[in-house]
């Protein structure tokens, strides 16, 4: 009875079988892709959840940092970040409770720090009242252990609060590998599968039609192996086999791209925490800078790197070299810069990444034991604080930096913007108190002089 049928329904009926197929192949895969998507997506906004919480906890120091500033000394100066930071806490939290609507515990946890947050703020706001008075009204009148009590209560939530979040984090990774697994597998298992009915069918077609389902057979073969740099040539035929060839390209290329992207926004959120949990506890500047360059110097393959820190005290305003990466300092190169002047102060000036590429030979000179060479590739990156420029981070390299170092050096550019400021407001604030400690004392002895 076969042999009865017409070649053209043979034909007809092997690629209609064989669309089909690839039919459920497509869109399995496509169902497999859009899973990788919806669990990046999740991820994603996990790391947006954590973030927050990161932000929230410091604008909470910084409002206790210029609280204590304005206490310890009565100086007005205080109170501008004082009152940006109240700004800030509020809308940190708004967002918080917009990221975690589909989260009830983490709903209720806002429930209960918000309040707390709140007596915090009335609490400081009323030693602000007091100190206002002058230094005995507050000392009469201030609350003892309650505001160490609420910041504790605090710490505790938003504690509880990451804590979760990490281990949503963990467990969406988990589905993210899963999603990956499960769109690799379709392919593993799918396509061998079509490709042997394929050739049995083929048997019965011509050789310019089993040849080109050979090499697709090959290719997707590669690909179900887990080489997602397979790919076939493309094709202007406009038949079955042209529209499988590119069809399958497509395919291909969309995996490849979101596991790309997966890939390199895993790689900056693992080295931006990893990062910030290494300067957590830092309270000295130079340390903190040799630190940065330690760390991210390696990160973004460069070989040496240098920390300008920007003296807003002087006059005028100077970039201060505080921390260096294989540095050797020459007669002829400057440790501080003005705001404008070369490109460490240009950058500063117009707060913006400097990229210099083709650097000249007698510029600036890499060395090992071996001997030197000129950098290919230099970028000055101004690190800002609510678009105030605080430092500047200097970095050569033997080759040019990509688009994903720049990121990388474009997102760790706020975190240590964050960082150098809080500890700058940190010192200025023990110094304050050391000179309050010492103007006590010696209003001490002059009384019992007297």
């Amino acid at each position: 009875m076969f042999g009865r049928i017409k070649i053209g329904t043979k034909i007809a009926a092997s690629f209609t079988l064989g669309l089909a197929i690839f039919s459920v192949i497509a869109a399995l895969s496509y169902q497999g892709i859009q899973r990788l998507i919806d669990a990046s997506e999740r991820e994603a906004h996990t790391y947006d959840v954590l973030v927050q919480l990161k932000l929230l906890d410091g604008e909470f120091k910084g409002a206790e940092s210029g609280n204590r500033g304005y206490l310890l000394s009565g100086e007005a100066a205080y109170l501008e970040p004082y009152d940006q930071a109240i700004v800030r806490l509020n809308q940190v939290l708004r967002t918080l409770r917009e990221l975690t609507t589909d989260n009830p515990n983490q709903q209720q946890r806002l429930d209960e720090l918000e309040p707390l947050i709140r007596d915090r703020v009335a609490l400081m706001q009323k030693r602000i009242d007091l100190r206002r008075q002058g230094i005995e009204p507050l000392q009469q009148n201030l609350p003892r252990g309650a505001g160490l009590r609420l910041s504790n209560q605090i710490e505790q939530i938003l504690n509880l609060m990451e804590q979760e979040e990490r281990t949503l984090l963990e467990q969406r990774s988990k589905f993210t590998q899963q999603s990956t697994d499960y769109s690799l597998n379709g392919i593993l298992y799918g396509i061998p599968i079509y490709s042997l009915l394929l050739g049995a069918i083929g048997l019965l077609l011509a050789r310019n039609i089993s040849r080109p389902l050979q090499k697709i057979a090959t290719v997707t073969e590669r690909v179900g192996n887990g080489d997602l740099s397979a790919e076939l040539p493309w094709t202007s035929r406009q038949d079955e086999i042209g529209q499988l060839n590119n069809s399958f390209n497509q395919m291909v290329a969309s995996l490849r791209e979101t596991t790309r992207k997966n890939e390199e926004q895993n790689w900056l959120n693992a080295n931006l925490t990893q990062l910030t949990q290494m300067l957590q506890g830092q309270r000295n500047l130079v340390t903190v800078a040799n630190s940065i360059l330690s760390a991210v110097v390696p990160l973004v393959e460069a070989q040496q790197g240098l920390v300008y820190w920007l003296n807003a005290e002087a006059e005028p305003p100077v970039l201060q070299l505080l921390g260096s990466y294989a540095y050797q300092s020459r007669k002829n190169l400057s440790n501080q810069f003005q705001l404008g002047e070369g490109l460490v102060g240009q950058a500063a000036l117009e707060k913006q990444r400097i990229v210099l590429t083709n650097v000249p030979a007698d510029y600036i000179q890499i060395s090992s034991g071996l001997g030197a060479i000129p950098p290919i590739n230099i970028v000055v990156l101004p690190v800002l604080f609510e678009n105030q420029v605080t430092a500047v981070i200097e970095l050569a390299s033997l080759q040019p930096f990509n688009e994903l170092n720049l990121k990388f050096l474009d997102q760790i550019s706020r975190s240590i913007g964050v960082l150098l400021n809080t500890i700058s407001a940190d010192n200025r604030t023990a110094d304050l108190l050391t000179q309050s400690q010492a103007l006590t004392q010696e209003l001490q002895e002059r009384q019992l002089r007297l």
